[in-house]
């Protein structure tokens, strides 16, 4: 009897989310302080794209109710700063805003009040675009709390935002300002890229690689059964005997007190032309919870049943780095996989302080992504997807 065989290639695009600084902040007003563990988290920062903002921050001295936060980015038409005309397009419902881990309810700034609302608005100069937030009536902010302002479609409470801000369009670091009526004040970097390997140096370090792996490697529990690129890993054609797996080395250098995390998340699941899918892991159950790999069930007309792939780490703190249980992919010399990868991005690798990129899980690891099929998955030699990893550390 003849044994099927399905053709995989699995693109690979790279997207690296931003870098944060804390350093010194000449205070523009008295009895001033700088603002503490300051990040703005990027859901693309590819150039010239619209990308979601989470930005996180504390504030030592605390925002009594009147006061404002203001957001400022260089902001131009020309392709040296964020498109100022997408942060005009913003509305109420591109925004939310927390205090600690209370939901603020987001209206107009004017004369606004509520024990848990804030007033949010945008302007622009010629040269700078900004936001600002204003700490409503009967609302303040405690000393030592921190807020997270988060822009775009990532912004779900009382409806979900449909708009984003336009990333610049030429590759570099470009640094936010964090002001406003409120007396503490700082800044922080993001960086646009174009490229799977980012560096700055502003007072801190980072890179992040992406690199092959050679066939008949050892990877999560198993051997390599072709060789990966930084860019792609091309399985070939695939047996319905047994599980192929392709694995990438991940890479962190940084100074980052509070170390980093990397995601991955994919675009699709493993699609061809014709519509015919490789399911995500296990039988198109999209399993959240790491699991021991297991071959798909085949059952006929079950057309889920038919083929996954999943994703591993051979990060064995992931959860520990994390403090979430559902990210324990290593248990012993078990490695565990997960398919909950398409709808969300989904930890991968992760550290809580400064990385040398070569030490095993906490400055490099092997991420392992396999793939079974059975004999009645449908032929095809274009199935493909998309994967992106996007690292994030906090300084």
């Amino acid at each position: 009897m003849k044994k099927t065989k399905t053709f995989l290639a699995i693109g690979l695009s790279v997207s690296l989310a931003v870098w944060t600084v804390m350093f010194g902040f000449q205070a523009q007003k008295a009895e001033g302080a700088t603002l503490k563990t300051i990040s703005d988290t990027l859901s693309d920062s590819d150039l010239g794209v619209g990308a979601n903002h989470t930005v996180r921050l504390t504030t030592p001295t605390g925002i009594a109710a009147g006061l404002t936060i203001t957001y400022n980015l260089p902001s131009v038409t020309t392709t040296t700063g964020f498109a100022s005309s997408s942060v005009i397009a913003l509305g109420l419902l591109d925004f939310d805003f927390m205090i600690g881990t209370t939901e603020q309810t987001v209206t107009t700034p004017g004369g606004c009040s509520g024990a848990t609302t804030v007033g949010i608005a945008t302007s622009t100069t010629a040269a700078t675009s900004t936001i600002t937030v204003t700490i409503c009536t009967s609302n303040s902010v405690s000393a030592g709390v921190s807020t997270t302002l988060r822009i775009g479609t990532n912004a779900v409470t009382g409806g979900t935002g449909t708009h984003q801000i336009t990333n610049p369009s030429t590759a570099g670091s470009y640094e936010i300002t964090i002001a406003g009526t409120q007396t503490d004040s700082g800044s922080l970097q993001v960086a646009i890229i174009d490229d799977v390997t980012v560096t700055a140096s502003v007072n801190t370090s980072f890179t992040f690689t992406i690199s092959g792996v050679n066939s008949g490697t050892s990877c999560a529990g198993v051997t390599a059964s072709a060789t990966s690129l930084s860019t792609s890993t091309p399985f070939g054609t695939l047996s319905t005997t047994v599980s192929s797996t392709l694995c990438q080395t991940l890479a962190v250098t940084t100074n980052a007190k509070n170390g980093f995390t990397v995601t991955v998340q994919a675009d699709q699941t493993l699609t061809s032309a014709s519509g015919a899918d490789i399911d995500l892991f296990v039988d198109g159950n999209a399993t959240s919870v790491p699991s021991t790999w297991v071959a798909p069930a085949g059952t006929l007309d079950s057309e889920a049943t038919y083929g996954h792939w999943g994703i591993s780490t051979e990060d064995s703190n992931l959860s520990t780095d994390t403090s979430s249980s559902s990210d324990a992919f290593v248990s012993g010399s078990n490695y565990k996989y997960v398919g909950d990868f398409v709808a969300h991005a989904r930890s991968i690798f992760a550290h809580t302080g400064p990385a040398d990129g070569s030490t095993a899980d906490k400055g490099t690891t092997k991420v392992a992504i396999s793939v079974q099929i059975g004999a009645l998955q449908e032929a095809a030699n274009d199935y493909t997807a998309t994967i992106t990893y996007v690292a994030t550390p906090v300084f």
